[in-house]
């Protein structure tokens, strides 16, 4: 039999004592339990976080890498995948139900391996599978992959080096674009298809050269590259490319493209500034926009074999000097100078148009500063409006026969040409001087007007020719517009010739002569029924005008500012404005007046 406590106070406290034990013991063992979970957790999720590891490689018996798996590893240089028939490669802890065929790795962003080599079996690089990784410097791929997706390695400003088996046949849209810092890659014979901005934006990629079993590389795969050289070789197949491919290559130089591709695109190099020399091989048979801005471009041939080339082929090629333009590889229809195919030449001096060549379009040389002599062979029949725009350096041409051609002379045709002393040339039967065709050519002295069927002088034709003297309009001009010889400040004299009703003169129109301030004698035709307004204004120089009988009207300010003008004969009732004479030699009281008979 126990004993029991003499003081029940000490048996209290005894239990108390005992039930705080036990509740320690609990707790530590609760401590002890999740200290376990924790280290489980860590071996199991996140096992090498923040660590300094340069190098892993798998073991073939690996089943599941996590997303997670390490991270924060600034040191890891180097990731080694086993075969991927015995690995998943994702961003889950769930192992993939079969081996995948496509490499896919969901990369986190404190991901940042430096060198991968893809495992042996992936057949395809997914899309998007590198994309934006900070760190990736090199990549190998084996000789199972044969397709690299969209965007696979899209924007990894550290990636200097891919190496590419022989088996890959596709490079999808955006594969490598804004790989600044890749500078060397050989893309291989397997290869069959490029895709849209492929390689753009790799500013340090310097060469390249397309294999021969190229089949089709898609729009802007190369543009804006670091690219100094490129080389398309022959091939057993076509190549198709689509435009832009090689545009804005700041440091492209030399380029060689074979028979094999028949078009040269839109803006093939459009803005490779540098570009110097480049070589087109017989089989070409399309240039288009291809060439415009290549402002260092010297020399270019263009091949026999072209049937076409198109507008703004050649625009701003400012250092172009020589260019021979052929008949091209079908006589029965020949080449043409296409819209601004050479607009903003600055530098081409010397153009040979092979006789055949039918056509030159509008603004074709615009802008050629300094060319100077220019042979139109007869084969040519029409000109575009401002052919010769601003070609200031051009001092004579001779443009043939151009009895043949539809039209004649274009609007604006030597627009600012102010070298301009020499023009030879004859028209077909009605035709005449267009719109503004020799504006601003401050330097013709002398050209004639041929006696056409049925002519016409247009607006502003001659406006601006200070260097002009004499002028004798045929009979057969019709119309003589508005504008047509203003401010010819050099011209003297003036012979309008008088023909048959209907092909004759019977207007002078609005400013038709105004601000001649040299001209002393006009000649006008006996078919003349009207002077418009500001016909003659400001003729400072013109002393007397005798005014045609058939004259019905004179307009508002016709002779206005003529300041030497003191004798005016008229035959007959005339309506004349009130302005018509103002500020002449003439006394007010001895002007003719408003719709009165003159003796």
């Amino acid at each position: 039999m126990t004993d029991a406590p003499d003081n029940p106070a000490e048996s209290g406290e005894q239990s108390r004592e005992e039930k705080r034990e036990r509740r320690m013991r609990a707790f530590k063992r609760a401590v002890l339990a999740s200290f376990a979970v924790f280290l489980l957790s860590v071996l199991l999720y996140g096992a090498y976080d923040y660590t300094y590891i340069c190098r892993i490689r798998l073991p073939s018996g690996t089943t599941v890498v996590d997303a997670k798996a390490v991270k924060l590893h600034a040191a890891l240089f180097n990731y080694f995948f086993p075969p991927i028939g015995r690995t998943g490669i994702h961003g889950s802890s769930t192992p993939a139900p079969k081996p995948p065929s496509e490499f896919m790795l969901k990369l986190q962003p404190h991901l940042m391996y430096r060198h991968y080599v893809i495992p042996y079996g992936a057949t395809e690089i997914g899309t998007f599978a590198f994309n934006r990784h900070e760190q990736l410097r090199t990549v190998r791929l084996p000789d199972t992959v044969t397709k690299i997706n969209v965007s696979a390695f899209i924007f990894c400003p550290e990636l200097r080096k891919v190496v590419m088996p022989d088996s890959v046949t596709v490079i999808g849209q955006n594969a490598f674009m804004g790989c600044p810092k890749l500078e060397n890659i050989r893309l291989p014979d397997s290869l069959k298809v490029i895709g849209l901005h492929a390689f753009s934006k790799c500013s340090n990629l310097r060469e390249i050269e397309i294999p021969a079993g190229v089949e089709e590389i898609d729009g802007g795969a190369f543009s804006g590259c670091g690219l100094v050289r490129v080389r398309i070789p022959d091939g057993t197949r076509p190549l198709k490319i689509s435009n832009s491919i090689f545009s804005s290559c700041p440091d492209l130089r030399e380029a060689e493209i074979s028979g094999r591709v028949k078009d040269i695109a839109w803006g093939m190099f459009d803005e490779c500034a540098s570009l110097e020399k480049v070589v087109l091989h017989d089989g070409v048979r399309v240039i288009h926009s291809a060439f415009a801005g290549c402002t260092n471009l010297k020399e270019i041939e263009i091949p026999p074999s072209v049937e076409f080339v198109g507008e703004r082929a050649f625009k701003g090629c400012t250092g172009l000097e020589k260019i021979v333009i052929p008949v091209g590889a079908n006589p029965e229809s020949p080449l043409s100078v296409g819209i601004e195919m050479f607009s903003g030449c600055t530098n081409l001096k010397e153009i040979v148009i092979q006789d055949g060549v039918e056509i030159i379009e509008n603004y074709a040389f615009s802008g050629c500063t300094a060319l100077e002599e220019l042979e139109i062979p007869e084969s040519v029949i029409y000109f575009g409006k401002g052919a010769f725009r601003g070609c200031t350096g051009l001092r004579e041409i001779d443009l043939g026969d151009l009895t043949r051609g539809p039209t004649g002379l274009s609007r604006e045709m030597f627009y600012g040409c102010t070298g301009l002393t020499r023009v030879k040339f004859n028209l077909p039967d009605s035709a005449g001087i267009p719109e503004s065709a020799f504006y601003g050519c401050t330097s013709l002295k002398d050209i004639t007007i041929p006696d056409v069927q049925y002519g016409f002088i247009g607006r502003s034709a001659f406006s601006g020719c200070t260097s002009l003297e004499e002028i004798e309009i045929p009979g057969n001009v019709v119309s003589l517009a508005e504008n047509a010889f203003e401010n010819c400040t050099g011209l003297k004299k003036v012979v309008i010739r008088s023909g048959n009703k209907p092909f004759c003169v019977e207007t002078v129109w609005d400013g038709a002569f105004s601000g001649c301030t040299s001209l002393e004698e006009v000649v006008l035709p006996d078919t003349l029924t009207e002077i418009r307004k500001k016909a003659f204004e400001n003729c400072t120089s013109l002393k007397k005008i005798v005014i045609p009988p058939g004259v019905k009207e004179i307009g508002p300010r016709a002779f206005a500012g003529c300041t030497a003008l003191a004798d005016v004969e008229l035959a007959s009732f005339v309506k004349i404005a009130p302005d018509a004479f103002e500020g002449t030699a003439i006394p007010p009281e001895k002007r003719p007046a408003p719709n009165q008979p003159q003796p």
